[in-house]
């Protein structure tokens, strides 16, 4: 192999080096874009989305737990089972104490 055969010639080099550079700026252009105000609100905007849809299922879910026990609690109630009539008694005191202190309150700034 001669030294000429290996040796790059000037527009093999200044082709590498075109291609190097427009590499260059692709990912600097991605980097700034990355780094752009408007694309950190998107992603902390996307991230506060998801959180927001997760919580909510959990909410969700658990309504329904707290449902389905109110509804064995009030069967079991109207059953005759003691246990549930005090819960369902303790439950109805508690919501007439606070429709009162809520009159109470809206009587206040009357």
């Amino acid at each position: 192999m001669s030294i000429q055969s290996s040796a790059r010639s000037v527009e093999q080099i200044e082709a590498d080096l075109a291609a190097t550079r427009a590499q260059m700026g692709r990912t600097i252009d991605a980097l700034a874009a990355q780094l752009s105000p408007a694309y950190q609100v998107e992603q902390l905007t996307q991230k506060v989305s998801e959180k927001a849809q997760s919580f909510q299922e959990k909410i969700r879910e658990r309504c329904d737990c707290v449902r389905e026990s109110v509804c064995e609690t009030v069967d079991a109630a109207r059953a005759g089972d003691e246990e549930a009539l005090k819960k369902v008694g303790i439950a109805i005191a508690g919501t007439v104490v606070v429709v009162a202190l809520i009159g109470l309150r809206i009587s206040h700034r009357r």
